[in-house]
């Protein structure tokens, strides 16, 4: 968790969706960890799958929503989502409230963000 008011707490997750990925890591229990362990800082997950067919990725997404809340999580992708097919997406879930749509609004066509997941 990357806490922007006191230092640096960070907890990033590299590339998900291979056989040896350490699940236990994207269990809601882990999740719940993370939560608690700083109120402001944000979780964010590099993930390789299709956003709404994939084997992992809306698994996860919903596992955050259950532990941060349906409106703490949010999915950015480098194209429009109606147009994605298997891709590198960041999903960032945080306890504190984020205004990640304005992530689009300052990157000129280059940021999508989806908050409406779970």
């Amino acid at each position: 968790m990357i806490s922007p008011k006191k230092g640096a707490t960070i907890s990033s997750r590299r590339r998900l969706q291979r056989p040896l990925d350490p699940y236990h890591l994207t269990t809601k229990e882990f999740a719940d960890l993370l939560r608690v362990c700083s109120a402001d800082g944000i979780l964010v997950a590099n993930i390789i799958d299709h956003f709404e067919t994939g084997i992992f990725l809306p698994s996860y997404i919903r596992t955050l929503a259950e532990s941060f809340g349906k409106d703490r999580v949010a999915l950015v992708a480098d194209a429009e989502f109606e147009r994605l097919g298997i891709n590198t997406n960041i999903v960032a879930a945080s306890p504190a409230s984020h205004p990640w749509k304005d992530i689009e609004k300052t990157s000129e066509g280059r940021c999508f963000v989806r908050t409406r997941l779970a």
